[in-house]
């Protein structure tokens, strides 16, 4: 039986945690040891030498490790936050362009943080906010408001 009615996808631009386009990107695998989900497209930090968590008070840029890209393997049950699960091994890019999630206004072209606040933990926001950590050379390569996905492109390397 043939489709008679129009049928229309309709996609956002970008998905939190969606590698943005083909410039060349570094990749490592790190298992989430923090003991909860932790959302696609916030910034983690290295937990050991094998494992990523959340930043929180008193991360540093040297502890940056990358953000997780979005996958589909392990997916997330109903209802709770889409993300790598606790114990389960997650893609990192360590370098790349990448979609981001966003705790304040940001602009093209400026620097940018992950940030320390509480409840807002590994979100970015431009370089020069309070309780942020400050990644050098990262830049937002779109606009956004807070709340919403902007393109982050960063280098620190694996």
């Amino acid at each position: 039986m043939a489709i008679t009615n129009p049928v229309k996808l309709y996609h956002d631009a970008y998905f939190a945690g969606q590698v943005a386009d083909l410039q060349l990107a570094n990749k490592v695998s790190r298992l989430n040891k923090s003991g909860s989900t932790i959302p696609y497209g916030l910034a983690v930090v290295r937990d050991g030498v094998d494992g990523f968590k959340l930043p929180g008070t008193g991360s540093t840029a040297a502890d940056f490790l990358g953000i997780p890209e979005r996958a589909y393997q392990d997916i997330t049950d109903d209802g709770k936050e889409f993300g790598t699960r606790a114990g389960k091994t997650a893609t990192i890019v360590t370098m790349g362009a990448i979609a981001v999630l966003v705790a304040a206004d940001v602009t093209a072209g400026e620097l940018a943080a992950f940030s320390l606040e509480a409840g807002k933990e590994g979100r970015f926001l431009p370089a020069s906010a309070a309780t942020s950590v400050a990644i050098p050379d990262a830049r937002f390569l779109s606009d956004a408001k807070a709340g919403e996905i902007a393109l982050l492109t960063f280098r620190i390397g694996g």
